[in-house]
């Protein structure tokens, strides 16, 4: 009975250190043998109480364990070999891991929709494929920085991420979130800045489907910053998610920066947007 304990305890030490393994080089393979010594320990465990239960007269513990062994090996079967199919198909296996890396996607700033993620793996290695809407057409640098910004999403959730495919597709956006610079919180009333570093306040405004929604004044609280006050007013911006910023006057900097994070720049001249 001693070397039937010692037994159960080597193969599950043997089982967690396999399974750590697995995880760390996420290899399948070695993962679903750990999961095998896990069903070996979990029957010799049932093996262990069948005995305890026949030396204690206890007979019909002995037809009930070897009931559950059979159901376990069952089981684990169906699921080994439903994994190693998709493993072999070059399947993504993790949901909810793709799910967060979803969610992280659309946080990045220009983007309207997140059509399509595939990932697969190649052996130790993983390829990616993303498709994504944003507004517009778009030049070769806009893309190149929006590529980066979505590889480095998606390699802090897969650190073994081999290479990956963005495609970009110019859609018409219908529904926007719309930043003017302004000298007070008078809402709809309140007086438009001349200069975007200078406004005390920003005013938000929701557009749907053509039609003004609600809106939020925020107050701008690097305004008299002596440097890089504009560079600073479209951190505000970014970090509020507008995608159109309606200013008569930009500067160099927060024009490129602007520009890099996809939100759109109507000028406003006498009045009217041009």
């Amino acid at each position: 009975m001693q070397r039937l304990f010692f037994s159960v305890l080597t193969i599950y030490g043997l089982s967690v250190y396999k399974r750590n393994v697995g995880t760390k080089i996420n290899s399948q393979s070695l993962i679903a043998d750990a999961v095998h010594s896990y069903t070996d320990v979990f029957s010799s465990m049932i093996v262990v109480v069948a005995v305890l239960g026949s030396m204690l007269g206890v007979s019909k513990l002995d037809s009930l364990g070897t009931i559950v062994i059979s159901l376990l090996i069952f089981k684990m079967g169906i699921e080994s070999a439903r994994d190693a199919v998709l493993t072999l198909m070059d399947a993504w296996l993790d949901e909810d891991e793709s799910e967060r890396i979803k969610k992280d996607i659309l946080n990045i700033p220009g983007l309207i929709e997140l059509e399509d993620l595939k990932l697969r793996k190649s052996g130790l290695v993983v390829f990616g494929e993303v498709t994504v809407e944003v507004e517009g057409e778009t030049d070769l640098k806009r893309v190149e920085l929006l590529s980066e910004e979505i590889k480095t999403v998606v390699k802090k959730e897969v650190e073994n991420l081999e290479h990956i495919v963005v495609n970009v597709k110019p859609v018409q956006r219908i529904n926007f979130r719309l930043a003017l610079p302004v000298f007070d919180n008078n809402g709809f009333q309140a007086k438009l800045s001349e200069h975007l570093g200078k406004a005390p306040y920003f005013l938000f405004v929701e557009i749907k489907e053509g039609k003004v929604g609600d809106y939020q004044i925020i107050e701008n609280r690097s305004f008299n910053s002596e440097k890089k006050g504009g560079m600073k007013a479209v951190d505000l911006i970014i970090q509020e998610k507008a995608n159109v910023l309606a200013v008569r006057n930009v500067g160099e900097g927060p024009y490129y920066m602007l520009r890099d994070n996809f939100i759109k720049i109507l000028q406003i001249r006498r009045g009217k947007y041009c």
